[in-house]
């Protein structure tokens, strides 16, 4: 099946989507909505294809990759890039939603509705703005499950339901209340940097780099968005925006559920959002 995304290029993957040029050597096929886990996608160059300085290329050269089995896709509301949001307008997600002291995981349907980008020509709206429907406030994050174990609407136990920025050498009590009694801190590390420690008993897992004060990572910002027990098995679940020295945001789920041997999270799902 050919479609028309670009003039250079085709695509025998049945699903919908758009291409582009990112820049003189990198072509990218952006799809309408996520793929589902185990997609295999073919793209194949046409025929009489010209590189830049007008030389033919071969025709019939394929490209061949397979989707990731996701388990879960974050998003953030506000306004977004385009190619910022993988979301289409009137999906079934699930939010998570904050009314003072109270956390609960609701379904929702999102609202994806085009707006002027920064960068955008006259006439054009390549910018995405998410929210859920109408009379509901704004919630922490939006997510939709991919895989066969579903997280439960309902009441979401939280131990830290503001958002907080993480300092050096800095030490949080996030216990559960039951018998996992948890912390998680910034400490140096052996290269002179410091990370960030999630602990419990005598067991500690290192979640992420958390750069030294030197230079420009004196600029660094990482923030604990919430904390709490997500998919509902009586363990720490987390949630950070790790901006880094970036303007935007980069929010990062760790859940519990999907945990490792010997760990106590694993990184699930992350949006990445440059700021409009």
């Amino acid at each position: 099946m050919t479609r028309g995304g670009s003039t250079r290029s085709m695509s025998t993957a049945p699903e919908k989507g758009k291409g582009r040029w990112a820049d003189n050597y990198n072509w990218i096929y952006d799809f309408d909505h996520v793929l589902p886990a185990g997609v295999r996608c073919t793209f194949e160059l046409k025929p009489s294809i010209t590189a830049l300085d007008g030389q033919t290329l071969a025709s019939g050269q394929r490209f061949t990759f397979t989707t990731a089995h996701l388990q879960y896709i974050l998003l953030v509301p506000g306004d977004h890039h385009g190619d910022e949001v993988m979301a289409g307008d009137g999906e079934d997600w699930l939010g998570l939603f904050r009314n003072g002291d109270v956390v609960n995981l609701k379904p929702v349907r999102i609202k994806i509705s085009p707006f002027k980008d920064i960068a955008d020509e006259d006439g054009k709206e390549t910018g995405k703005s998410v929210s859920v429907s109408d009379g509901e406030d704004s919630p922490i994050l939006l997510l939709r499950c991919l895989c066969p174990m579903q997280l439960k609407p309902g009441f979401v136990k939280t131990v830290s339901g503001s958002e907080r920025k993480l300092e050096r050498n800095e030490t949080i009590d996030l216990s559960l209340g039951n018998d996992h009694q948890m912390q998680l801190s910034v400490a140096p590390s052996e290269s002179g940097d410091h990370v960030v420690i999630l602990s419990g008993g005598r067991v500690k897992q290192t979640l992420m780099d958390f750069p030294g004060p030197d230079d420009l990572s004196r600029r660094y910002s990482l923030s604990l968005v919430w904390a709490g027990d997500l998919d509902g098995d009586g363990k720490l679940d987390l949630l950070f925006d790790d901006i880094g020295n970036n303007v935007g945001l980069n929010y990062r789920l760790f859940l519990s559920s999907a945990a490792k041997a010997n760990k106590f999270v694993e990184e699930v799902a992350s949006f990445m959002a440059e700021g409009c």
